[in-house]
């Protein structure tokens, strides 16, 4: 093998050479374009988020998201005054103008997002249709209690049913079906006739309040005859249930607790007499008493 051998390649050759010589003019041009007297290279400058003691992460916070404004309220007197602008007849209409500045007012302090916030707007609002409010209730002074024996009882389960039963227009069901059809037909005309079921209520209630009451079963009436008046004092919401719907429904709302209500107590003054071994015959008003405890 010849020496020959050992060399390189025309073609390897000029590669190299190639190299070499792309290499010589980047040097060059580098050389050229560079400044020759490059000035002392100094501290970067230190920014303004940064002092002696190490970072100021107040100036950096501020630089980053700028200084933070919250909004300014308004003041109590123009709140009070758009509160007092927004009271209207319908209370409907009243609830929603309510809401809106309060829920306003919230958004001004940056509040009204949170379900806390809604939830006492809401409730401040509703607290305008509290049907039975305005309801003057009885007491216990104006009740005729009497002492404790089977005839003051039986007496009494019998007076009981016997006022009712003179007051047949107070019936839940006879309300519910004029709403109903007040409802669905969209005529008022259906709920004139919640005038004359609301006096039957109110005077049922005027008329058991007169009754001699024995002494243990005086709360349980007292709270019946209050239940009855506060179910009169409903009717003049539900009256309005198509022009101030709100107001209605929430007069419904109330009717509806309270007569479950009701039921409760007759039921409790039911078992009352049971447990005392009171008992109506079928021809006597207290006999309706029995049906009530009557296992089925």
């Amino acid at each position: 093998m010849g020496i020959g051998s050992y060399l390189p390649s025309a073609q390897f050759s000029l590669i190299l050479t190639s190299v070499l010589l792309a290499g010589g003019f980047i040097w060059a041009a580098d050389y050229y374009t560079s400044p020759k007297n490059p000035s002392a290279i100094g501290p970067a400058p230190t920014p303004s988020a940064y002092t002696t003691q190490g970072l100021d992460w107040r100036a950096a916070l501020a630089t980053i998201q700028g200084e933070p404004t919250l909004p300014t309220p308004p003041s109590a007197d123009v709140v009070a005054n758009l509160l007092a602008a927004s009271e209207t007849p319908n209370v409907t209409e009243t609830i929603g103008r309510t809401i809106l500045v309060n829920l306003g007012e919230a958004k001004a302090q940056g509040l009204g997002s949170d379900t806390p916030t809604q939830e006492r707007i809401v409730s401040s609002a509703l607290a305008k249709i509290d049907s039975s409010q305005n309801t003057t209730l009885y007491t216990t002074a104006d009740l005729a209690v009497v002492a404790d024996n089977p005839q003051s009882l039986a007496i009494y389960g019998n007076g009981v049913i016997s006022t009712l039963e003179q007051h047949p227009k107070a019936s839940p069901e006879e309300t519910l079906l004029a709403i109903g059809n007040a409802v669905d037909s969209g005529d008022s005309s259906h709920l004139a006739g919640l005038t004359e079921i609301a006096n039957a209520y109110k005077n049922a209630a005027n008329e058991l309040v007169a009754l001699s009451v024995p002494k243990t079963l005086s709360p349980l009436h007292l709270q019946m005859v209050n239940n009855i008046s506060r179910i009169a004092s409903t009717y003049a919401d539900m009256k309005v249930m198509l022009a101030d719907p709100l107001r209605g429904l929430a007069g419904l709302r109330t009717f509806q607790s309270l007569t479950e209500e009701t039921s409760r107590l007759f039921i409790n003054i039911a078992q009352a007499f049971d447990k005392n071994g009171i008992l109506f015959n079928e021809d006597e008003p207290g006999y309706a008493w029995s049906l009530l405890v009557a296992p089925y």
